[in-house]
């Protein structure tokens, strides 16, 4: 591909340009003074020689940086947000605070940033493109194929961490699924540490359970139709026709089956003892909530574990190299494996690297379950590191139960950081299953495993930025490594792709590669800063060239933190004296940040040792990851510090020369794993700040930077009826679209967080109804915002009272 030609024009120029409206001083930030008397600037002074300590003093020359070449213009954007501390009394100021929500994105003044999984291609070692490249990594899947929305295939809802459902939606045909990415938060549930969903009301639509701490189980009702499911919580546990709450581990996630074949499915439990714990679904309370009764403790001797635990009965032990010595937290499931009618289970188990599979030998009059293998399926059985979650569904319309199984690592061997989501096809039939393994990544994405960083730098000296991502440890390795994805694309249209060498020789042995580059000896090649899990910050010199580099240690000039571990490196121009000053965050049990000042010069470095909680930063017990960008134009590096919650950000309210930051941080609230991450650059050339985030999941997040120019004025008119209102238990909103479209419809209280998505789903054109439920919500004012195709189309407020 012919290298595309350099943007034109000085480094000057480009760092003066700024958005429209962006000449006055901070605009729009009067109200947010007012509103939060707390906020105050620190203003941190130029330190004298004499501030280098004992330590750092022995380390002249020491060298750090992220490759910030001037003609990358890296703070030529501007970049604002909404503060976090946005707490309007009047309305006006509360429908101001929610100016640019767009499906979640985090607002901003003058900017928004929209969540992208596919924004551009990312692509394998081979060319080959992955699906959901900007998905953030999986680590401990949990799948469950189901039809959501009614359409007569297969959706996918998936758990990655606590309390959250991602949900892909099925846009192809039951023969020919096509799953397309629609949120990491469905309906803004929290399931606590498992999910299943199942028709619990027997009325044709789904219902959901969910973990409740601690050991209960909590009911959501499905109180929308079956095309479009409005989950609302039960009021208490999910209880037996006595009262009595049921109980279920949290590690434990249970199956539904209905054992006779008929009716709602039955409750079946695996406990930790290894046995089946057996609930009969009885009817419902009230008509809306199921009502089980226990059946027994342990259902027909049945049993998961070692001879010493179950006893080695016929119907429990079978043997076999599959057997383990230990059993523990598991998943089951259920499905016809025999084509002949009834229920057999799935369990998988922390110690087992397999399946065990429950045969149903009875009939659906006289259910008989007996464990007939320990490893599953038997033509080719399934070995991972254990703790398998098995889903059985037909994903390919043709008639027999399909396997897909998420890998949450237990006491097998092996990694599950990458490869952890199998897809078996069943190639038998109904009555004979067979299966082969299509997939170890069924949803494909860029993922180096374990906790990832990045970093954004022209490498290859073409004109656009690549990718490097470093990671804890790599799969399978008994070491960290930082991965290269070059852009083959261009600086408005990239193409990432991954190169199958490593960045650095195989002999740098580490963990926790965090990279950062800048040009520290002024030759016009990145160098490179590796922070590290010791707490060292390593430095490497280019000793290639512009277009091939290489990298050589030079352990002389690495940097030591003062005190923490896990030091990730950022670089900036802090003093605007024309060279790179070095901040590294770290795992200091304050979450502080530390600060080298740059007092030699761009070609020759010297960083001198400042302070290691600098600016008084705290953010508690958490690790740190500094990065810097001017969010508002004006010249002045502001901090965006990554951290086990999210990103915090710390306005820099003084200039270029003299850096001032406020006390009390504003927070993008966007859909982040711990261990923030963030980068910010212009990656696809459009003249806005784009935000890519690592994290604990091993991959990348991607938010693409929107301006609030690109929205057209948003309509303050009736589009939305809204009846009653004010209202007590319940109001409907009401709307209609000319045409079909995406539509969202999202409700929020007056500090802007969002309380409850009523609608998140494709429409037909025509009029269109919404519930809204008050109990459980506080009497006030809520405010609604309906989304059309990506767009604001209106917003209003609605009133709970009591």
């Amino acid at each position: 591909m012919e290298a595309p030609s350099r943007p034109t024009g000085s480094s000057s120029t480009s760092q003066t340009r700024t958005r429209t409206g962006a000449t006055s001083p901070r605009p729009g930030r009067t109200w947010a003074r007012w509103s939060s008397s707390t906020r105050r600037p620190v203003t941190l002074k130029r330190s004298s020689r004499w501030g280098r300590s004992r330590r750092a003093s022995t380390r002249a020359g020491n060298r750090e940086g992220v490759w910030a070449s001037r003609r990358m213009g890296v703070q030529a954007h501007s970049i604002s947000f909404l503060p976090m501390n946005c707490r309007p009394v009047l309305f006006a100021l509360a429908i101001a605070c929610l100016v640019g929500l767009l499906s979640g994105p985090a607002a901003v003044r003058g900017q928004s940033f929209e969540q992208r999984v596919a924004p551009f291609p990312v692509q394998d070692t081979t060319g080959s493109a992955y699906k959901f490249p900007f998905l953030g990594g999986l680590n401990t899947p949990r799948p469950q194929l189901v039809d959501l929305d009614d359409d007569g295939d297969l959706d996918l809802v998936l758990q990655e961490r606590r309390g959250r459902l991602i949900y892909f939606e099925n846009t192809g045909a039951p023969t020919a699924p096509t799953f397309e990415w629609r949120t990491d938060h469905f309906q803004e549930l929290n399931v606590g540490a498992w999910f299943q969903f199942g028709d619990l009301s027997d009325d044709g639509t789904l219902d959901l359970l969910a973990e409740e701490p601690i050991s209960n189980i909590r009911y959501y009702r499905n109180a929308g139709t079956a095309e479009t499911p409005d989950f609302v919580e039960a009021e208490g546990p999910l209880r037996r026709a006595d009262g009595t709450a049921i109980s279920a581990d949290r590690q434990n996630v249970p199956a539904l089956a209905a054992l006779d074949c008929s009716g709602p499915p039955d409750l079946l439990i695996g406990p930790l003892n290894g046995r089946l714990r057996y609930y009969e679904h009885t009817g419902t309370r009230n008509g809306k909530t199921p009502v089980f009764e226990k059946i027994a403790d342990e259902y027909q001797d049945v049993c998961v574990g070692p001879e010493n635990v179950c006893g080695g009965s016929a119907s429990s032990s079978p043997g076999g190299a599959g057997s383990t010595e230990r059993h523990g937290a598991n998943v089951v499931t259920a499905g016809d494996l025999g084509g002949d009618g009834d229920p057999d289970l799935l369990w998988g188990d922390f110690f087992s690297e397999s399946l065990y599979l429950l045969e149903n030998t009875g009939s659906c009059d006289a259910d008989s379950l007996e464990r007939v293998t320990d490893t599953y399926p038997p033509s080719a059985p399934l070995q991972t590191s254990g703790h398998n979650a098995p889903d059985l569904a037909d994903l390919d319309g043709d008639g027999d139960l399909d396997l897909l199984v998420g890998v949450l690592g237990g006491g097998g061997g092996g990694s599950n950081a990458v490869e952890n989501l199998f897809y078996l096809e069943n190639e038998g039939t109904d009555a004979q299953p067979s299966y082969t393994l299509r997939t170890r990544q069924f949803l494909s994405s860029l993922d180096v495993g374990g906790v990832s960083t990045l970093a954004l730098v022209d490498l290859d000296d073409d004109g656009d930025r690549d990718l490097v991502v470093g990671n804890n440890r790599a799969p399978d390795a008994t070491s960290a490594r930082l991965t290269y994805f070059e852009n083959v694309g261009s600086s408005t249209t990239p193409t990432f792709q991954r190169r199958p060498d490593p960045l650095l020789p195989d002999a740098e042995n580490g963990f926790n590669f965090a990279p950062a580059f800048a040009d520290l000896d002024a030759d016009g090649t990145p160098d490179l800063l590796l922070g590290t899990f010791s707490g060292t910050v390593r430095f490497y010199r280019n000793t290639g060239t512009a277009a091939a580099p290489q990298f050589e240690r030079v352990p002389d000039r690495d940097v030591e933190l003062q005190q923490g571990n896990y030091a990730t490196p950022a670089l900036v121009d802090i003093d605007g004296d024309g060279d790179l000053d070095l901040f590294v965050g770290s795992s200091s049990a304050e979450g502080t940040v530390s600060f080298y000042r740059n007092e030699g010069s761009a070609q020759t470095p010297d960083f001198v040792f400042v302070t290691d909680t600098y600016g008084d930063i705290q953010v508690g017990k958490s690790r740190t990851h500094p990065a810097f960008a001017d969010r508002d134009g004006d010249g002045a590096p502001d901090l965006h510090l990554g951290t086990n919650a999210g990103i915090a950000l710390y306005e820099n309210t003084g200039t270029a020369q003299a850096a001032a930051f406020d006390a009390s941080p504003d927070s993008l609230a966007l859909p982040l794993r711990p261990l923030a991450a963030p980068a910010l650059a212009d990656i696809d050339g459009d003249d806005r700040m784009d935000l890519m985030v690592g994290g604990e999941g091993g991959g990348i997040k991607y938010f693409k930077g929107r301006s609030d120019a690109d929205e057209p004025p948003p309509s303050l008119g009736d589009s939305v009826q809204v009846a009653p209102n004010p209202f007590a238990a319940q109001t409907t909103l009401t709307f209609a679209l000319d045409e079909a479209a995406r539509v969202r419809l999202s409700v929020y209280d007056l500090v802007g967080r969002r309380v409850s998505v009523l609608v998140n789903r494709q429409l037909g054109p025509g009029e269109h109804t919404a519930r809204f439920r008050g109990p459980g919500r506080a009497s006030g004012v809520y405010l609604y915002v309906l989304s059309v195709d990506g767009r604001i189309r209106t917003r209003g407020r609605m009133t709970r009272v009591r």
